[in-house]
């Protein structure tokens, strides 16, 4: 991947200078070996954005989120874990957490393209997730954004 951070104030002035990807390029990028399991990427209006490791509080943060004791959801949601959303033609996000229709998430062809909540656990990628990723969802129509701010230790709820 290119040395450009998410969170890079000039990622703006290149991105306008790419073609950009539509979700269907993306899975065939995916197909064709270019992007790996193992590479830490998610497409957002049409551009790869690779996504920060996880450092152990991301993570445990991540768990607990998913853990059926911390909250429980109705028997027609499901929690997915770090799993693609399909946002139109050009955004596949993989939220740390999604909250989704059982029903939507049934599919072996294809994402879900809402969720009722989503989570992102915020560290490095805390402007990334304030300012690209809460106007995709809100342009998804996601009801609820939860960003957990791990260094300014609070929730920021967004609706």
């Amino acid at each position: 991947m290119s040395g450009l951070s998410s969170t890079d104030p000039g990622l703006m002035v290149v991105l306008n200078r790419q073609r950009r990807l539509s979700v269907e390029d993306y899975h065939r990028m995916a197909e064709a070996g270019i992007l790996g399991e193992d590479d830490r990427v998610e497409l957002l209006e049409g551009v790869i954005i690779e996504m920060s490791p996880q450092g152990p509080r991301h993570a445990k943060l991540i768990q607990r989120l998913c853990d059926p004791t911390f909250a429980s959801v109705p028997p027609d949601r499901i929690v997915r874990c770090q799993l693609p959303l399909t946002f139109g033609r050009a955004s596949e996000p993989e939220p740390d957490v999604s909250i989704v229709r059982r029903a939507d998430a049934k599919s072996d062809t294809s994402h879900p393209r809402t969720a009722a909540l989503v989570f992102e656990v915020a560290g490095e990628s805390l402007q990334k997730d304030r300012l690209m990723k809460s106007a995709l969802y809100a342009g998804a129509d996601i009801p609820e954004y939860v960003i957990v701010n791990v260094e300014g230790q609070c929730l920021e709820v967004h609706r």
